[in-house]
């Protein structure tokens, strides 16, 4: 709406050619994104959600670990690899059905979108 709103201004009330405007616009958009990385990239640990350390019940927990980086090595130099479940959000099993169904409705909701003619 506003880079609308910008050509609109440009090419009417300061007779600008319809190139050069889009130029301004592109690079406008350009200057955004690398100011948007900047300021991702100044971001501190501090800003991370700290993960939830649940109670110890005995009766709840599982008799073996399934975690990898529970297993001892050979090797006390040699690194454990995490799974692939360790860049995951910690989300509830409660959230799981309501952010499954979200995230098929913004799927389709972006494949319809892209079907629309401009």
């Amino acid at each position: 709406m506003c880079s609308g709103w910008v050509i609109h201004t440009l090419e009417s009330e300061h007779e600008w050619e319809s190139l050069h405007v889009y130029r301004v616009v592109f690079y406008g958009y350009a200057i955004i994104g690398v100011l948007k990385f900047v300021l991702a990239c100044a971001l501190t640990k501090s800003v991370e959600a700290e993960k939830e350390e649940r109670p110890s019940n005995a009766e709840e927990e599982p008799l073996l670990s399934t975690d990898v980086t529970d297993i001892p090595t050979t090797n006390k130099n040699e690194k454990t690899n995490k799974t692939w479940t360790a860049i995951l959000p910690n989300i509830s099993p409660e959230s799981r059905a309501i952010v499954v169904k979200l995230c098929m409705l913004f799927a389709v909701d972006n494949f319809s979108s892209g079907l629309a003619p401009m």
